[in-house]
C-alpha cells in the first residue's frame, strides 16, 4: 500500500509505502520544475514523468509511458534533493539534478506528449514531492518554474 500525505512545514507531499504515483496535474506549460527530497533511502524509489501509471511506471526506468531516475543512477542518500526539469523546447527535454548538479546519463533527448510527474517507492524509501517555487532548495534552470495548472479560458 502506498501513502500520500500533506506536510506543512515543507509545502510537501511525503510519499512512502510502496508503489507508483501520478500527479493530478499535467505539465502544460513550457518550463517546469521540481524538486523530490530523499527523506529514507532505503528500498528502492524513482522519479520522473509518466503519462499513466501501469506496469511499466510502477517498475520505474524508460518505457513507452514512463521516463524516469532510479536510486541506483542517482546515487543519492537520505538529505539529498533531486531536481526534475522538464521542457517543451528545448533539449534535452528531461533532466535530472542532484543536490543541484545535473546527471547527463539520466537525460531524455526527445519526450513529446502530455506527461506528469510520477514517482514510484519500495521497500521503505519515503520522499518529499516539492511543487511550491518558495520551498524550492535550489535555484530552477532558466526559464523553468514550478508547475502550474491550466486555467480555462472562460
Amino acid at each position: 500500500d502506498m501513502g500520500v500525505s500533506r506536510d506543512a512545514k515543507f509545502k510537501g507531499e511525503l510519499v512512502t509505502g510502496t508503489g507508483a504515483c501520478l500527479a493530478s496535474t499535467c505539465i502544460e506549460q513550457d518550463a517546469a520544475y521540481w524538486e523530490v527530497h530523499v527523506v529514507s533511502n532505503k528500498g528502492r524509489w524513482s522519479v520522473g514523468v509518466s503519462r499513466d501509471i501501469g506496469i511499466e511506471g510502477a517498475a520505474g526506468g524508460p518505457s513507452e509511458e514512463a521516463w524516469s531516475l532510479s536510486f541506483a543512477d542517482a546515487k543519492a542518500e537520505e538529505g539529498d534533493v533531486i531536481g526534475v526539469a522538464f521542457g517543451q523546447a528545448e533539449l534535452p527535454n528531461l533532466r535530472f539534478f542532484v543536490n543541484g548538479l545535473m546527471v547527463p546519463e539520466a537525460s531524455v533527448l526527445r519526450l513529446r506528449g502530455t506527461v506528469s510527474p510520477s514517482v514510484t517507492v519500495a521497500g521503505g524509501a519515503t520522499l518529499m514531492l516539492i511543487f511550491d517555487a518558495g520551498a524550492f532548495v535550489h535555484t530552477p534552470p532558466r526559464t523553468h518554474t514550478e508547475i502550474r495548472t491550466s486555467r480555462g479560458i472562460i
